[in-house]
């Protein structure tokens, strides 16, 4: 059983996927992800009527969501999950962990965008524009690394003291820059 704090607190939480022995996958094949949560008793959104949490408050103290951040990416790339482009470009939306509708709509702070071309030894930061938790991020694919697969690592954090960091190691493919992506 969990143990819910009489006040304030922070939880933190790692999840790593692996699945590079997995004959299905040959690229995203690994990921690590660093999510924290700020815990404010009596601030977050209580859960819907009739449904129930395991470990929960007293009884008759409804069950809070708490205000776990979220990341969704759509990478422009080919059908194969390749680019062939000298830029490449994601779409990305940060947000709230929801449940029938409720969660947190505390304003996304900021976003950021790294991408490494040498297996996570070094970062290069991508372009970020945008607000409110959609955003672009944009970065140059150079010809150099034409027939590899880039790593990225994204951040975000939110006005009440989440925070998340995810790195997908080889994300997508780049195949010879002008050559074409196949699909």
């Amino acid at each position: 059983m969990v143990s819910i704090p009489a006040g304030p607190a922070s939880y933190r939480a790692v999840l790593n996927v692996d699945l590079t022995h997995d004959a299905g996958f040959s690229q995203s094949t690994q990921s690590h992800t660093v999510l924290t949560v700020r815990y404010v008793p009596g601030a977050g959104p209580d859960l819907p009527a009739g449904d129930i949490c395991s470990g929960g408050p007293a009884p008759g103290t409804p069950c809070q969501m708490l205000p776990a951040l979220t990341l969704g990416y759509q990478l422009a790339t080919s059908e194969a999950n390749t680019s062939d482009t000298a830029t490449q470009v994601l779409h990305l939306r940060v947000g709230h962990l929801s449940y029938d509708g409720v969660g947190s709509h505390a304003a996304i702070r900021s976003a950021a965008v790294w991408v490494s071309f040498d297996g996570g030894k070094s970062w290069r930061r991508a372009k970020v524009t945008g607000v409110g938790g959609r955003y672009t991020a944009t970065w140059p694919n150079p010809a150099s690394a034409g027939d590899s697969s880039p790593d990225i690592k994204v951040t975000a954090s939110d006005a009440v003291g989440g925070s998340i960091t995810q790195t997908i190691t080889g994300a997508y493919s780049i195949v010879a820059i002008g050559r074409g992506a196949r699909g």
